[in-house]
């Protein structure tokens, strides 16, 4: 059985090419941003609603930061880019 995994506070209010958000899992919460371009590469279309990608995404970026934190072991924020996926 996988353990909960939820994406929450999604803030397109940033300072640069990225949306934040944060990660709840495992009882805990970690921030985490991904970049526009991942986005658009998740989108796979011309118009999308950014938070809606990566809500119907969750599984992808899920693994996306897996692969990361355990390459990335103490960083304290997920940072996705489009080589992430």
């Amino acid at each position: 059985m996988q353990s909960e995994f939820k994406i929450s506070e999604i803030s397109k209010v940033t300072g640069g090419d990225y949306v934040s958000f944060v990660i709840v899992e495992h009882g805990g919460s970690r921030p985490a941003k991904i970049s526009r371009t991942a986005i658009k590469i998740l989108a796979a279309a011309d118009t999308y609603d950014e938070t809606r990608v990566i809500r119907d995404n969750a599984e992808k970026i899920r693994d996306a930061a897996d692969r990361w934190r355990k390459a990335n072991p103490g960083a304290l924020v997920v940072d996705l880019k489009d080589d992430c996926f």
